[in-house]
């Protein structure tokens, strides 16, 4: 059964003239699959279909909110498990892979495929093709294990997926009980 809940986030504005407080409420999407609450967006994006930050595997590490980390391998495979992979869809022109439960349109969870950036370039590769997603789970010192979505493939991390940690991925995070 999935669950939708919302999370709060404070922002706190920096003006160059001074400080100046704001308690901005920004409402957020979660939705609770299992034991695990998953984000609805990506790190630094607004809505689900924003493709949000490509991060080093170090640096997604350090990238969710208090209380919010990065999903173990394990969790991934669950997910991919529980809805038999997903399906490639397109929500709001963009592409990527939707997990939901059969009837329940519109409610699940939305990744899209943002592509990824190479260490030694800044410009994005394979935008609205392809979508990895780094786990918290690391394979040695240089890779890590991370779930791809392919727009004509299959979207798994089951057996030796893993991918050079200096890669720039997206990072979707979650929390569990």
């Amino acid at each position: 059964m999935i669950e939708i809940s919302f999370m709060k986030k404070e922002i706190l504005y920096f003006m160059f003239f001074g400080l100046i407080a704001t308690n901005i409420h920004a409402q957020k999407e979660t939705v609770k699959i299992g034991n695990v609450e998953w984000a609805t967006c990506n790190v630094g994006a607004e809505k689900q279909t924003d493709y949000g930050s490509f991060l080093t595997w170090d640096e997604a590490q350090k990238s969710c909110p208090e209380g919010w980390r990065l999903p173990k391998k394990q969790e991934y495979d669950d997910l991919i498990k529980q809805f038999d992979g997903g399906v490639w869809w397109t929500l709001d022109s963009v592409e990527g892979r939707q997990f939901n439960e059969i009837g329940e349109e519109g409610k699940g969870l939305f990744f899209p495929a943002g592509g990824f950036k190479e260490p030694s370039s800044d410009s994005i590769q394979y935008q609205k093709t392809c979508g990895p997603y780094w786990t918290e789970t690391d394979f040695d010192d240089s890779f890590a294990f991370y779930l791809y979505t392919f727009a004509n493939g299959s979207f798994t991390t089951l057996g030796d997926n893993h991918y050079g940690k200096s890669y720039k991925f997206m990072v979707r995070c979650v929390k569990s009980e």
